[in-house]
């Protein structure tokens, strides 16, 4: 897949509202895009592949000062889930880790999750497809996408 195309395409076939910023210091962790682009930790966005024993996969989309809640996950899914290698999360959402973009679960036809309290936010940035890129836009643009909004975080 050319990840960069599919993500520019996506962009603009569903006319979401958004920003590029190009940083030249990594922001591959959640500390490092928070220092890159001088936004703090509840701005900045993760994107994380999780999978089952079985081979299936779920996308997870939560702040940067919180962390996945596996019991509240469990609740909203019954599957026992662990975090995806870097190895499977450039095999299936075609993105290098630290640069998986906020559509990556849709172009690659992944279920994902919206933690609740990302949607409270007035705007976020996430990785635009690569460690030093950011994408800014607002989280309600997510609503077309249909991805699914639950409580599954903690502080």
């Amino acid at each position: 897949m050319d990840s960069s195309k599919s993500l520019k395409d996506i962009l603009q076939e569903f006319s979401v509202k958004h920003e590029f910023i190009h940083h030249g210091k990594s922001g591959k962790t959640t500390e490092e895009a928070s220092n890159a682009l001088a936004e703090p930790n509840s701005n900045i966005i993760k994107s994380i592949l999780l999978k089952t024993e079985k081979g299936e996969y779920l996308g997870v989309i939560i702040r940067g000062d919180t962390s996945i809640d596996f019991k509240k996950l469990k609740q909203h899914s019954s599957k026992k889930f662990s975090f995806a290698s870097p190895e499977e999360i450039k095999e299936m959402l075609g993105f290098e880790l630290g640069g998986v973009p906020p559509f990556a679960f849709y172009l690659s036809k992944i279920s994902a999750v919206v933690d609740a309290r990302v949607i409270q936010n007035e705007y976020i940035v996430w990785a635009g497809g690569n460690e030093f890129t950011g994408l800014k836009f607002s989280p309600k643009e997510f609503a077309k996408f249909n991805y699914e909004v639950a409580d599954v975080s903690k502080s």
